[in-house]
Protein backbone atom coordinates (compact mmCIF):
# COMPACT_ATOMS: atom_id res chain seq x y z
CA UNK A 1 0.00 0.00 0.00
CA UNK A 2 2.91 2.43 0.89
CA UNK A 3 4.31 1.63 -2.50
CA UNK A 4 1.14 1.83 -4.76
CA UNK A 5 1.05 5.95 -2.69
CA UNK A 6 4.61 6.66 -3.48
CA UNK A 7 4.23 5.75 -6.85
CA UNK A 8 1.13 8.06 -6.93
CA UNK A 9 2.41 10.79 -5.22
CA UNK A 10 5.56 10.33 -7.83
CA UNK A 11 3.17 10.06 -10.86
CA UNK A 12 1.49 13.46 -9.56
CA UNK A 13 4.51 15.12 -8.96
CA UNK A 14 6.04 13.91 -12.98
CA UNK A 15 2.59 15.59 -14.04
CA UNK A 16 2.55 18.35 -12.05
CA UNK A 17 5.62 19.72 -13.32
CA UNK A 18 5.54 18.52 -16.93
CA UNK A 19 6.72 21.27 -19.56
CA UNK A 20 3.98 23.01 -21.38
CA UNK A 21 4.91 23.08 -25.10
CA UNK A 22 4.65 26.25 -27.04
CA UNK A 23 3.89 26.11 -30.87
CA UNK A 24 4.17 29.43 -33.20
CA UNK A 25 2.72 28.71 -36.03
CA UNK A 26 1.63 30.74 -38.93
CA UNK A 27 -1.68 32.07 -39.28
CA UNK A 28 -3.49 29.70 -41.65
CA UNK A 29 -2.84 26.57 -39.75
CA UNK A 30 -4.98 27.66 -36.72
CA UNK A 31 -7.76 25.04 -37.12
CA UNK A 32 -5.75 22.16 -37.65
CA UNK A 33 -3.40 22.72 -35.39
CA UNK A 34 -6.21 23.36 -33.01
CA UNK A 35 -7.93 20.04 -33.19
CA UNK A 36 -4.49 18.34 -33.40
CA UNK A 37 -3.07 19.84 -30.03
CA UNK A 38 -6.91 18.67 -28.39
CA UNK A 39 -5.84 15.40 -29.28
CA UNK A 40 -2.71 15.37 -27.92
CA UNK A 41 -3.65 16.83 -24.52
CA UNK A 42 -6.41 14.18 -24.64
CA UNK A 43 -4.30 11.19 -25.14
CA UNK A 44 -1.18 12.72 -23.29
CA UNK A 45 -2.00 14.80 -21.17
CA UNK A 46 0.12 17.27 -21.89
CA UNK A 47 -0.07 21.00 -22.47
CA UNK A 48 0.25 22.58 -25.68
CA UNK A 49 0.09 26.27 -25.86
CA UNK A 50 -0.12 27.66 -29.93
CA UNK A 51 0.30 31.32 -30.98
CA UNK A 52 -0.66 32.35 -34.57
CA UNK A 53 0.04 35.05 -36.53
CA UNK A 54 1.98 36.16 -39.85
CA UNK A 55 5.30 34.59 -40.29
CA UNK A 56 7.80 37.20 -40.31
CA UNK A 57 6.11 38.47 -37.43
CA UNK A 58 6.48 34.98 -35.34
CA UNK A 59 9.88 34.88 -37.09
CA UNK A 60 11.25 38.11 -35.25
CA UNK A 61 9.76 37.05 -32.12
CA UNK A 62 11.64 34.14 -31.82
CA UNK A 63 14.44 35.97 -33.12
CA UNK A 64 14.16 38.29 -29.97
CA UNK A 65 13.99 35.23 -27.64
CA UNK A 66 9.93 34.81 -27.46
CA UNK A 67 9.11 31.21 -25.51
CA UNK A 68 8.14 29.09 -28.55
CA UNK A 69 9.38 25.22 -28.81
CA UNK A 70 8.43 24.70 -32.41
CA UNK A 71 7.81 26.66 -35.75
CA UNK A 72 5.84 26.25 -38.10
CA UNK A 73 6.61 28.62 -41.37
CA UNK A 74 3.96 29.55 -44.38
CA UNK A 75 7.00 29.54 -46.23
CA UNK A 76 10.67 28.97 -46.06
CA UNK A 77 12.10 32.32 -46.19
CA UNK A 78 11.47 33.16 -43.08
CA UNK A 79 12.60 29.08 -41.31
CA UNK A 80 15.58 30.24 -43.32
CA UNK A 81 16.24 33.74 -41.69
CA UNK A 82 15.75 32.03 -38.26
CA UNK A 83 18.32 29.35 -39.45
CA UNK A 84 21.06 32.06 -40.47
CA UNK A 85 20.49 33.39 -37.02
CA UNK A 86 21.27 30.27 -35.20
CA UNK A 87 17.52 30.07 -33.62
CA UNK A 88 16.69 26.67 -35.56
CA UNK A 89 17.86 23.34 -34.09
CA UNK A 90 19.92 21.10 -36.44
CA UNK A 91 18.38 18.47 -38.09
CA UNK A 92 14.76 19.62 -37.17
CA UNK A 93 13.75 21.89 -40.70
CA UNK A 94 12.03 19.57 -42.24
CA UNK A 95 9.50 20.93 -45.77
CA UNK A 96 6.09 19.96 -43.65
CA UNK A 97 3.11 21.31 -45.43
CA UNK A 98 1.96 22.25 -49.15
CA UNK A 99 -0.65 24.61 -50.24
CA UNK A 100 -1.95 26.28 -53.10
CA UNK A 101 -2.69 30.08 -53.83
CA UNK A 102 -6.89 30.70 -54.21
CA UNK A 103 -8.39 33.86 -56.06
CA UNK A 104 -11.80 33.89 -54.04
CA UNK A 105 -14.58 35.88 -53.88
CA UNK A 106 -17.61 35.96 -51.41
CA UNK A 107 -20.64 33.29 -51.61
CA UNK A 108 -22.56 35.59 -53.41
CA UNK A 109 -20.91 36.94 -55.98
CA UNK A 110 -22.18 36.59 -59.59
CA UNK A 111 -18.39 35.68 -60.36
CA UNK A 112 -17.81 32.04 -61.48
CA UNK A 113 -15.35 29.12 -61.63
CA UNK A 114 -12.19 29.90 -64.35
CA UNK A 115 -10.39 27.30 -64.83
CA UNK A 116 -7.65 28.72 -66.38
CA UNK A 117 -6.99 31.56 -64.49
CA UNK A 118 -4.71 34.97 -66.12
CA UNK A 119 -3.54 38.38 -65.28
CA UNK A 120 -5.95 39.95 -68.00
CA UNK A 121 -9.10 38.21 -66.09
CA UNK A 122 -7.77 39.08 -62.59
CA UNK A 123 -7.69 42.92 -63.66
CA UNK A 124 -11.10 42.96 -65.29
CA UNK A 125 -12.80 42.00 -62.70
CA UNK A 126 -11.13 43.80 -59.90
CA UNK A 127 -11.74 46.90 -62.19
CA UNK A 128 -11.09 50.07 -60.13
CA UNK A 129 -12.44 48.33 -56.82
CA UNK A 130 -10.41 46.78 -54.04
CA UNK A 131 -8.85 43.46 -53.07
CA UNK A 132 -7.23 42.10 -50.02
CA UNK A 133 -3.81 40.16 -49.38
CA UNK A 134 -1.50 40.13 -47.25
CA UNK A 135 0.87 42.52 -46.69
CA UNK A 136 3.59 41.09 -48.92
CA UNK A 137 6.28 43.12 -46.24
CA UNK A 138 5.83 39.86 -43.54
CA UNK A 139 2.81 37.99 -45.20
CA UNK A 140 3.63 34.80 -46.97
CA UNK A 141 0.19 34.54 -48.81
CA UNK A 142 0.90 38.14 -50.20
CA UNK A 143 4.46 37.46 -51.16
CA UNK A 144 3.04 34.65 -53.03
CA UNK A 145 0.12 36.80 -54.47
CA UNK A 146 2.69 39.74 -55.45
CA UNK A 147 4.69 37.03 -57.44
CA UNK A 148 1.85 35.84 -58.92
CA UNK A 149 0.74 39.25 -59.94
CA UNK A 150 3.87 40.09 -60.96
CA UNK A 151 3.79 36.91 -63.16
CA UNK A 152 0.88 38.20 -64.79
CA UNK A 153 2.46 41.75 -65.53
CA UNK A 154 -0.31 43.41 -63.23
CA UNK A 155 1.06 44.35 -60.26
CA UNK A 156 1.85 47.37 -61.18
CA UNK A 157 -1.64 48.34 -62.32
CA UNK A 158 -3.58 47.22 -59.69
CA UNK A 159 -0.62 47.88 -56.62
CA UNK A 160 -2.43 50.54 -55.09
CA UNK A 161 -5.82 49.02 -55.08
CA UNK A 162 -4.91 46.15 -52.51
CA UNK A 163 -5.87 46.16 -49.12
CA UNK A 164 -2.77 44.77 -47.32
CA UNK A 165 -3.52 42.50 -44.29
CA UNK A 166 -1.99 41.68 -41.26
CA UNK A 167 -2.29 37.71 -41.95
CA UNK A 168 -3.95 35.50 -43.92
CA UNK A 169 -7.26 35.15 -41.89
CA UNK A 170 -7.77 38.96 -41.87
CA UNK A 171 -7.82 38.97 -45.47
CA UNK A 172 -10.44 35.90 -45.33
CA UNK A 173 -12.14 38.45 -43.63
CA UNK A 174 -12.13 41.43 -45.47
CA UNK A 175 -13.30 39.19 -48.55
CA UNK A 176 -15.70 37.70 -46.27
CA UNK A 177 -17.18 41.34 -45.73
CA UNK A 178 -15.68 44.21 -47.42
CA UNK A 179 -14.09 43.95 -50.76
CA UNK A 180 -15.30 41.57 -53.71
CA UNK A 181 -11.65 39.73 -54.30
CA UNK A 182 -9.18 38.51 -52.45
CA UNK A 183 -6.33 35.94 -52.52
CA UNK A 184 -5.76 33.58 -49.97
CA UNK A 185 -4.15 30.49 -49.19
CA UNK A 186 -6.55 27.35 -50.20
CA UNK A 187 -6.54 25.84 -47.11
CA UNK A 188 -8.24 29.09 -45.68
CA UNK A 189 -11.13 29.51 -48.23
CA UNK A 190 -11.99 25.67 -47.11
CA UNK A 191 -12.80 27.14 -43.94
CA UNK A 192 -15.49 29.53 -44.53
CA UNK A 193 -18.79 29.50 -45.68
CA UNK A 194 -18.53 33.23 -46.83
CA UNK A 195 -16.34 32.71 -49.64
CA UNK A 196 -15.80 30.99 -52.52
CA UNK A 197 -12.48 29.47 -54.82
CA UNK A 198 -12.68 31.65 -58.44
CA UNK A 199 -9.55 29.42 -59.44
CA UNK A 200 -6.64 28.39 -57.81
CA UNK A 201 -3.12 29.84 -58.98
CA UNK A 202 -0.85 27.77 -60.86
CA UNK A 203 2.58 26.84 -58.88
CA UNK A 204 4.32 28.13 -62.05
CA UNK A 205 3.09 31.74 -60.80
CA UNK A 206 4.01 31.32 -57.35
CA UNK A 207 6.44 28.79 -56.72
CA UNK A 208 5.54 25.98 -54.81
CA UNK A 209 4.17 26.78 -51.48
CA UNK A 210 5.60 24.64 -48.50
CA UNK A 211 5.54 25.29 -44.70
CA UNK A 212 8.47 24.21 -42.91
CA UNK A 213 8.37 22.85 -39.53
CA UNK A 214 11.39 22.82 -36.77
CA UNK A 215 12.29 22.91 -32.81
CA UNK A 216 13.60 26.61 -32.04
CA UNK A 217 17.46 26.41 -30.55
CA UNK A 218 17.66 24.99 -27.25
CA UNK A 219 14.76 24.24 -26.82
CA UNK A 220 14.29 20.20 -27.93
CA UNK A 221 13.18 18.81 -24.20
CA UNK A 222 11.47 15.40 -24.54
CA UNK A 223 8.48 16.85 -24.16
CA UNK A 224 9.18 19.37 -27.40
CA UNK A 225 10.43 16.33 -29.29
CA UNK A 226 7.10 14.48 -28.54
CA UNK A 227 4.73 16.75 -29.56
CA UNK A 228 7.26 17.38 -33.14
CA UNK A 229 6.85 13.51 -33.77
CA UNK A 230 3.34 13.75 -32.97
CA UNK A 231 2.74 16.85 -35.76
CA UNK A 232 4.63 14.15 -37.90
CA UNK A 233 2.10 10.94 -37.79
CA UNK A 234 -0.39 9.72 -40.38
CA UNK A 235 -3.00 11.35 -37.76
CA UNK A 236 -1.95 14.95 -38.40
CA UNK A 237 -1.34 14.26 -41.75
CA UNK A 238 -5.20 13.39 -42.21
CA UNK A 239 -6.43 16.23 -39.85
CA UNK A 240 -4.42 18.77 -42.05
CA UNK A 241 -5.98 16.85 -44.99
CA UNK A 242 -9.32 17.67 -43.80
CA UNK A 243 -8.73 21.59 -43.94
CA UNK A 244 -7.20 21.60 -47.32
CA UNK A 245 -3.18 21.15 -46.68
CA UNK A 246 -1.56 18.25 -47.91
CA UNK A 247 1.58 16.73 -45.62
CA UNK A 248 4.97 17.05 -47.48
CA UNK A 249 6.37 13.07 -47.03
Amino acid sequence: MRILLIAMCLLISVSAFAKDVTVFGAASVTNAMNEIIATYKKEKGVNVIASYASSGPLAKQIENGAPADIFVSANMSWMDYLIEKGKIEEGTNIPYLANKLAFIAPVSSPTGKIANLDGAAVKKLIGSGKFAMGDPEHVPAGKYTQKALEGWGIWKDIESQAARMQDVRATLAMVERAVPYGFVYFSDSAISDKVKVISLVDDSLTGKIIYPMGIVKGKRTPETEAFYNFLKTDYAAEVFLKYGFIAVK
